[in-house]
């Protein structure tokens, strides 16, 4: 019926009157909602809207304020960190505390970084050779690979442990660019497993908390592009990272958050009461960096030895139930770009295959294990980077193990036993940690 209606002429009948009666009336309500006339021209309504006029005056207002914000130097500085409303409340997340570790002390002769398989090894092993609790957040100079160093060569080393649960090698690389910007160690060792590159757990490179933390502080060039799941998302990470407005927003937020009022009140328990109510998933927790806003004393890893093991294949079942990811060869490609920054500060870094059971092995199949070690001898070849694989040692057996990736206490004293090895028998890096003077930082020579 509408079609015979559309196509009927205006002068046929009684319904002439009726269209020029319709028409008139929706002219009428057209000129009441807009408040043009029917002939006025159309589409110029856009520039009377008042979310044009607020984008406009935000953008001028940020053009104008822009010169008085000096552009971000690459890495944190001390005083940022003390600065801070962290360090008001000493509590924060696992990457503040990492930062205030490498930033608040000396340059170290040794630096460790990895995930949880190494905080394992290190936060184990130190307990044993310290006879106390160590605090995953705060006990971040690694005391067992020290004494074994010393009793190897008589000389005293220091040897900080950066690794930080979860981390994927974009975190790494991010981390190495902050902290490494003003305080170079001589020699960084890196834990690596297949769950750096691979998890299928994890959505972008950005969707990290250390990713969050610390990017603001990089340059990433051509890197950012992958980081993001979508150009929107990354227009958004850069928009809130370096418009004025939003920066002054940040920081009135920091102002009012940092007031005596506003901040948490700190346990009063000591470090001894919690060691002694300290619970095994207590301290798996602080091993696997599993809370987002720490405080120190929290999380402690006790001299007391455990012999349970539990079950994680689920787990890992699930990050690797599809190896073959874009997301794999992202994080090769950030961890390309970590091995060249780390050369071109002149670190020499050892890569450590981390040990893990056959069970877990077994969960990727041969051709995965093949491309990744033969990539990664490459890699390291490539940066004048040593490779140290030990995911199929034999002197680790299941009884060195937490669980089917991470080594306890006894696999801690084994492991740690290898490194300092390592350490003291190869030439190369013998040299370089006896070497008196540390590699100038970047910020140091501008």
């Amino acid at each position: 019926m509408s079609h015979l209606i559309e196509h009927r002429p205006l002068g046929a009948g009684p319904s002439r009157v009726a269209f020029r009666s319709a028409l008139a009336t929706a002219a009428y309500q057209s000129t009441i909602a807009t408040g043009k006339k029917p002939g006025a021209p159309v589409g110029l309504g856009l520039w009377h809207s008042s979310a044009i006029y607020a984008i406009f005056i935000f953008v001028l207002v940020n053009l104008i304020i822009s010169p008085l914000f000096s552009c971000k130097r690459e890495g944190l500085t001390k005083g940022e960190i003390l600065s801070s409303r962290y360090e008001a409340m000493h509590q924060g997340p696992w990457s503040w505390w990492i930062a205030r570790t490498a930033l608040l002390k000396r340059p170290a002769d040794l630096v460790l970084m990895g995930d949880s398989q190494i905080n394992a090894a290190v936060f184990q092993a130190d307990a044993y050779a310290r006879l106390k609790a160590v605090d995953c957040a705060a006990d971040r100079e690694s005391i067992s690979l020290e004494q074994l160093l010393k009793a190897n060569t008589g000389k005293s080393y220091e040897v900080l442990n950066l690794s930080l649960g979860g981390a994927v090698a974009s975190d790494q690389y991010l981390m190495a660019k902050t902290l490494f910007a003003r305080a170079l160690p001589k020699v960084v060792l890196i834990g690596v497993s297949p769950r750096c590159f691979v998890d299928n757990s994890l959505t972008s490179a950005s969707a990290t908390d250390p990713f969050q933390f610390f990017a603001p502080h990089v340059e990433m060039g051509s890197l950012s592009h992958l980081a993001f799941p979508d150009l929107l998302s990354e227009l958004s990470f850069y928009a809130k990272d370096r418009l004025p407005m939003w920066i002054l927003r940040d920081r009135f937020f920091n102002l009012f958050a940092d007031t005596k009022g506003n901040l948490p009140v700190a346990g009063t328990q000591s470090t001894a009461a919690k060691e002694a109510t300290a619970t095994p998933s207590q301290m798996l927790r602080g091993i696997y960096g599993s809370a987002t806003d720490v405080k120190q004393g929290a999380f402690l890893v006790s001299p007391m030895i455990i012999t349970g093991f539990y079950d994680n294949t689920k787990e890992y079942q699930h990050r690797w139930r599809n190896w073959d990811v874009p997301a794999y060869g992202i994080q090769k490609k950030f961890f390309d770009a970590y091995l060249t920054t780390l050369n071109q500060l002149g670190i020499k870094t050892v890569v450590v295959g981390m040990p893990c059971t056959s069970e877990n092995r077994q969960l990727l199949p041969k051709t995965f294990w093949g491309e990744y070690r033969d990539w990664l001898t490459r890699e390291c070849l490539a940066h004048g980077a040593l490779w140290f694989d030990l995911s199929e040692d034999p002197a680790f057996g299941k009884k060195h193990f937490l669980d089917t990736v991470h080594v306890n206490a006894f696999g801690a004293r084994l492991l740690v036993q290898k490194i300092a090895s390592l350490l003291v028998t190869n030439p190369e890096l013998s040299r370089k940690l006896k070497d008196n003077g540390f590699c100038q930082a970047p910020s140091q020579r501008l």
